[in-house]
């Protein structure tokens, strides 16, 4: 996450209001296909008392399926690759819940091919697909002064294209339900995301510690739960006594040596966020609400590449994959081997040419490829037979592999 270096921030936002207004009613969860399966200042307060979720009290034990890593591969002017990695969380089928600035870059655009992978809970994996983020809706006011650290305002919804298996993630894991009530309920939380400070995509839960909504702006949650860089937008979750659940009632949004912050969802919030779930954003009944605070929707920018990815579905034994595609120079180059690991799903290279060619076997010698075409690889010093294959679009494709 954005770090904040002192306790004391310049608030930055719409004045604080009392409204008499009336209570809003929680979205539910939702069950999908798999809902039986299974720095200087770090922004930990004392004890670090996050833990694994492989020790989830049974009772949230599907929310680790819901809650997912937000990743995006790039590559800086020097050519050298880089990886941006946050937290969201499903609150319908194919929309998530996160922090606004883990949908900008470090130019201050809105990122390029950024993917949600629910539940992901090892490097490289996918257990319930990948889904790449289509569009984004975030505060107006956070839009246009994206250049800095305004936690009270840094939420977010990001709406997520199908898979390659042509569904959305809440189909296949379900969602969680959010609340945006008139008064922040003060008190317990629990959250879960993904530490950079712990093993790369490995999912972490904290409960039993405090927030409590911020008395200069009640869209500001002070909490004493600890944070890392790579915990933003995950999800501040309170239990109801009344529904016996918890709901998501805001998102991480910084951390600081003192005390970490969140993003409320506020009532109004909450009535924005269900106009965005439903389809509904920029409608005429949308415009006839006199919401105090505007949101806007940007969509992911559109590049001409293809992004080739290999996913390796056997649970046994290592995938080994070598590549012939045309460079950003326009040459054709082929490189490999690539060694990927059982359920492993790596992006493998990235080219403007919608015709390329993959070898993929195992130790053994096995090829699960065709043999259509032969071309010497320097790097591995001999011949391969590829396999060709082509594409109509640009976009993102996953070819999988698997063992006899």
């Amino acid at each position: 996450m954005k770090l904040i270096s002192t306790f004391m921030l310049a608030f930055i936002g719409f004045s604080s209001f009392s409204f008499a207004e009336q209570d809003t009613i929680p979205t539910s969860e939702k069950d999908g296909e798999n809902s039986m399966l299974e720095i200087n200042y770090r922004g930990i307060i004392g004890v670090d008392n996050r833990e694994s979720t492989d020790n989830l009290p049974e009772y949230m034990s599907m929310y680790k399926m819901r809650v997912g890593q937000l990743i995006t591969r790039y590559t800086l002017p020097n050519g050298r690759r880089m990886t941006s990695q946050c937290t969201g969380t499903l609150i319908k089928e194919n929309y998530i819940v996160t922090a606004a600035h883990c949908a900008v870059n470090y130019q201050g655009n809105i990122h390029v091919n950024q993917f949600f992978y629910p539940g992901i809970n090892a490097r490289n994996q996918s257990p319930y697909e990948k889904y790449k983020v289509s569009k984004v809706f975030m505060p107006a006011e956070y839009y246009y002064k994206r250049d800095g650290v305004h936690p009270e305002i840094d939420i977010a919804i990001m709406e997520l294209e199908k898979s390659d298996k042509d569904k959305y993630p809440g189909q296949v894991v379900g969602a969680l339900g959010y609340w945006g009530k008139p008064d922040f309920p003060d008190g317990q939380m629990a959250t879960i995301g993904y530490p950079g400070d712990k093993d790369r995509s490995r999912q972490y839960y904290q409960d039993g510690c405090s927030a409590k909504a911020d008395s200069e702006d009640d869209n500001l949650i002070l909490m004493d739960c600890d944070v890392f860089q790579g915990q933003s937008g995950s999800p501040v979750l309170i239990y109801s006594d009344k529904y016996k659940t918890y709901h998501i009632h805001g998102v991480v949004s910084a951390e600081s040596p003192y005390v970490n912050y969140g993003s409320r969802i506020s009532s109004e919030r909450h009535k924005i966020f269900k106009y965005i779930v439903n389809n509904s954003f920029g409608s005429s009944e949308y415009l006839s609400n006199t919401f105090l605070e505007k949101w806007v929707d940007i969509e992911a920018p559109s590049v001409d590449e293809v992004h080739v990815f290999a996913k390796n579905t056997c649970q046994r034994e290592d995938l080994y994959v070598v590549y012939n595609y045309r460079n950003d120079q326009g040459d054709w180059e082929a490189d490999g081997y690539i060694t990927i690991s059982p359920l492993q799903d790596v992006e493998i290279f990235n080219t403007s040419n919608r015709i390329y060619y993959i070898e993929a076997g195992n130790r053994d010698g096995d090829i699960f490829t065709k043999s259509e075409i032969t071309k010497y690889v320097p790097s591995i010093e001999r011949k391969i037979s590829f396999q060709e294959y082509s594409v109509d679009s640009y976009g993102s494709f996953t070819y999988e592999f698997g063992c006899y």
